[in-house]
């Protein structure tokens, strides 16, 4: 591979305009310039250098019609870098799981921390956390259904919900207190699932507002061991991911 165009491609992809504008391509092929920066806060000058920058990197081709300037999506334009990750995936792979697994004196860490980007406004984000008909929607780490939702969304209210998974038919319910309530900016609660006999956990959320929509970050701290913080990552990775399929029923 040429060190000069995987530089090129990684600069490219290195800014979160242009990044926003590949996810949109990816969803179309193909959209006209006013269309690529309708849902960007940038002025058109600044839309155009970035579509320049793609252009050069090869990620994306532009066409003219007219007055109409058309941007689409090269399929092979990331083939290279793709080509670099897949070689060195398994090194880094190896390595990054044993760093989330230990602390920097080698003590196990009971901690989960996931970081999503979501495309809803923090509002709708923040709301998917606390109204029962949202938290239908993406709750559970698999597709069965959440069976109850209850919560008194303030500081010192407290939450309970139920789900059903799809994969064994086993029930399962999680509640706590809200220690921290500040929409759209963040939530901190208690945590404790209905089986607990030890202490429960704490759980703590962001959402900061991005040009693509919301990033959340989540950190699910103070868990038993090594197992049931495995359990957690799991779960929450599964959750979060039918909040990304979902997003746009939040809106």
């Amino acid at each position: 591979m040429q060190q000069a165009s995987l530089d090129t491609t990684y600069r490219a992809l290195a800014d979160p305009s242009r990044r926003a504008m590949l996810r949109q391509l990816a969803r179309t092929q193909a959209q006209s310039v006013s269309e690529l920066s309708a849902p960007l806060s940038l002025a058109l000058p600044t839309v155009l250098k970035h579509i320049g920058v793609l252009v050069n990197a090869g990620l994306v081709e532009r066409t003219k019609s007219g007055r109409v300037v058309t941007v689409t999506l090269r399929p092979d334009g990331m083939a290279e870098a793709v080509a670099w990750l897949e070689k060195t995936e398994a090194f880094w792979s190896t390595r990054l799981d044993r760093l989330a697994r230990v602390g920097p004196q080698g003590e196990p860490v009971t901690s989960v921390t996931i970081v999503r980007m979501i495309e809803a406004s923090p509002e709708a984000v923040f709301a998917a956390f606390i109204e029962p008909d949202k938290l239908a929607v993406w709750w559970g780490p698999d597709d069965g259904p959440v069976l109850s939702a209850e919560v008194d969304p303030r500081v010192g209210g407290r939450f309970h919900i139920r789900f059903r998974l799809a994969g064994d038919g086993t029930e399962h319910g999680s509640s706590g207190t809200f220690e921290v309530f500040d929409p759209p900016h963040r939530l901190a609660m208690s945590w404790a699932w209905e089986d607990d006999k030890g202490p429960g956990s704490q759980v703590d959320i962001t959402f900061r507002q991005v040009d693509q929509g919301t990033e959340v970050t989540l950190v699910h701290s103070r868990l038993h061991d090594s197992e049931q913080r495995d359990q957690h990552q799991q779960g929450w990775e599964g959750a979060f991911n039918k909040l990304e399929r979902n997003a746009q029923q939040l809106r």
